[in-house]
């Protein structure tokens, strides 16, 4: 493909590594400081402002993919655009649209998303949003479903497992997660099933500590290898959201690693994973009750088919959505 780069300002993103990977383009994170202290982030942006334009003029592009939040990546872009004629193309990840601390900025987004090739998104609402709210060019890409191998090497020293239920909880320590109710629920749970927490712990409230009981293992961030080898070695996965419209990367790492899912009761989410998952209101009353059906056997056999099934499906619509993709890049480079 022609020099195509996808900038992301985060420490990792492993969408914005995957829509990379998948249409051949050169993946940078630039990231200074903490990751989601506010503190920080007059003094990161001015950094990250200075090494992107640093990255494109060196790197000279023909096309550029950024991601969003922050905003002011895309904005950099655009006046990169407006320097040399290069087009464009903003990946809108659900915060963009949705998150409070964001809200504001989404004037600007569609200042900027009339001006891009188009703004990619991942369900039908933000689609909405931005063809007919923002009058601008908008492309659907649901899913992230290439291989789990497909960056390094997954072959790590394995996790120690309980004897119990084991349970994957992808959590970011986010405002969205309910993961206050998820402890509650795995006290109620600790004669049958252990809670791998994941995320990073320097963003974790201590009243999580204290909450948490006996089978609750924090795992802190995890490198690629090791996170892979915990979805590989669980018995089955949750992800949940408070958020409505949001989708969700746990759900698709779910699928990928073809283990049985408990995710939230919200309508988009059930529309994407409608095979091999079983769905909660988020109240702990709820976690428990989703979590006991899991230790039927019979069941989770079941799940992991349709996980199974689910895959292929959404992998065939993954590489077409990608093609498209590239397609319309590469065409607009060749103009």
């Amino acid at each position: 493909m022609a020099k195509t780069v996808f900038i992301s300002w985060m420490p990792y993103n492993w969408r914005s590594e995957a829509l990379a990977f998948g249409i051949g383009a050169e993946n940078h994170f630039i990231h200074y400081g903490s990751f989601k202290k506010i503190w920080h982030a007059p003094f990161k942006y001015i950094l990250q402002t200075i090494s992107t334009f640093h990255l494109l003029l060196t790197k000279k592009p023909e096309g550029v993919l950024v991601a969003t939040p922050p905003v002011f990546s895309a904005l950099i872009v655009y006046l990169y655009h407006r320097l040399t004629g290069v087009p464009f193309v903003i990946d809108a990840h659900t915060g963009s649209f949705l998150d409070p601390k964001w809200r504001w900025s989404c004037p600007l987004h569609a200042f900027l998303s009339r001006r891009a090739l188009c703004t990619i998104v991942t369900n039908d609402s933000l689609y909405s949003v931005v063809k007919d709210q923002w009058h601008a060019p908008a492309f659907l890409l649901e899913a992230t479903l290439p291989e789990l191998e497909h960056s390094d090497s997954v072959k790590t020293a394995s996790l120690e497992m309980s004897p119990r239920l084991n349970i994957a909880v992808i959590n970011t320590f986010s405002r969205d997660e309910p993961l206050l109710e998820v402890l509650e629920a795995a006290r109620d749970l600790e004669d049958c099933a252990t809670f791998y927490i994941t995320g990073n712990l320097a963003n974790a409230k201590p009243k999580y500590f204290s909450v948490a009981g006996g089978n609750v293992v924090f795992t802190n961030f995890l490198p690629r290898s090791e996170y892979v080898q915990l979805l590989r070695q669980v018995d089955a996965v949750m992800v949940l959201t408070t958020r409505d419209h949001t989708m969700l990367l746990g759900g698709y790492e779910a699928i990928l690693a073809e283990k049985p899912l408990i995710t939230s009761n919200w309508p988009i989410l059930k529309r994407y994973f409608y095979r091999g998952t079983l769905y909660t209101d988020n109240t702990p009353a709820d976690i428990v009750q989703q979590v006991r059906r899991l230790l039927d056997k019979n069941l989770r056999e079941q799940l992991t088919q349709e996980m199974r099934c689910l895959k292929r499906e959404r992998r065939e619509k993954w590489n077409r959505q990608v093609h498209e993709l590239r397609t319309l890049l590469l065409n607009s480079i060749h103009k």
